[in-house]
């Protein structure tokens, strides 16, 4: 159970603490599809998650892949993945016992000012994988942001995908309905172990 924390250091920023696994060459491929997003499919690390379209791919430092939305350069999605010893998300602890995990990680954050968990959600993959989603607002001494996680362990692996937002200064989070929306969408669209 501790390996899962370290490793992904709350969840969201999984190898940046650990510097976990460097971004590697992959297979992967991407396809249009309707409602303004695209697929992109790592092969070789048995993933998928559909993206906007026109959001661009970076480079970061323990990211699998990371996309970032070209208008608005504080709104990105990105995935890791990193190796454990346990071979579900079950053993790690139920929805509730992770999600209160996620939470107390972020609030130790030296910036972290505040953090409240908004929404949970467990689903089953089509690999039969259980993914646990979870939206949460974090404010800190660099702002607002709203964060979509989606955890998974399959395969000895641990996956993370996390799509954030910083929210307006005046307006607050709720100004970013569309991007909101977009997000849970991507959030929604992504699976592992396939």
């Amino acid at each position: 159970a501790t390996l899962l924390l370290s490793a992904s250091t709350g969840l969201r920023a999984a190898a940046k603490a650990e510097d976990a696994l460097p971004i590697t060459s992959s297979s992967s491929s991407s396809s249009s599809t309707g409602a303004g997003l695209v697929p992109f499919v790592n092969t070789q690390q048995h993933y998928k998650l559909s993206i906007p379209v026109g959001w661009e791919k970076k480079d970061k430092a323990g990211a699998d892949v990371l996309f970032e939305d070209p208008a608005r350069r504080s709104t990105s999605v990105g995935v890791t993945v990193s190796p454990v010893r346990i071979a579900s998300i079950e053993q790690f602890g139920d929805i509730a016992t992770v999600g209160q995990r996620l939470l107390e990680v972020e609030g130790k954050k030296e910036s972290t000012l505040d953090v409240q968990l908004l929404s949970s959600n467990s689903r089953k993959g089509s690999a039969g994988a259980t993914l646990y989603d979870f939206e949460y607002e974090l404010n800190s001494t660099r702002g607002v942001k709203r964060i979509y996680n989606t955890v998974t362990i399959t395969g000895s692996k641990l996956y993370i995908l996390n799509a954030n937002f910083k929210c307006d200064k005046e307006a607050g989070c709720a100004a970013a309905d569309g991007t909101r929306s977009v997000l849970l969408d991507v959030a929604a669209s992504f699976d592992a172990g396939l």
